[in-house]
């Protein structure tokens, strides 16, 4: 079982955060530095999945809010 790590904390550690419209951020390095700190963290899917969403903003974070609104299973995207 993973770890439930807070947001607050999580925020705190002041990481990347992706907006989708600037061509220099490469989306592929934001996952992955993202993804090692989850696994760092020992955090489960789908906390992991809450804990990056929150570093969006601008058009990925519009993106992210219309892809979990179609969802109709409550699991995380894999």
């Amino acid at each position: 079982m993973g770890v439930f790590v807070m947001l607050h904390d999580f925020r705190k550690m002041q990481l990347s955060r992706f907006s989708g419209v600037d061509p220099a951020q490469d989306p592929y390095a934001f996952l992955k530095e993202l993804e090692k700190l989850c696994i760092a963290l020992g955090c489960d899917l789908v906390r992991a999945v809450g804990l990056v969403s929150s570093q969006l903003y601008n058009v990925a974070y519009d993106w992210y809010k219309i892809l979990v609104q179609q969802r109709t299973e409550p699991t995380p995207l894999a």
